[in-house]
């Protein structure tokens, strides 16, 4: 993640959109795009959190 950083201050670029574009760029290794997919997920996409099983009974369903 350093190198992510690195990169983005020394360009002025954003860090995320930094982690976009090396994950969009087919030139780049697999493995590397993999990693910027699963660094840029953390700032794209919410964390799903789990219920414990004594609140559970608690919930209204959502859908019936």
């Amino acid at each position: 993640m350093r190198d992510v950083l690195s990169a983005a201050s020394q360009s002025g670029e954003m860090p995320i959109a930094y982690m976009l574009r090396v994950m969009r760029n087919e030139k780049v290794r697999d493995a590397r795009r993999d990693e910027m997919a699963k660094a840029a997920a953390t700032y794209l996409h919410t964390k799903l959190s789990s219920i414990p099983s004594e609140l559970e009974d608690e919930l209204e369903p959502v859908f019936q």
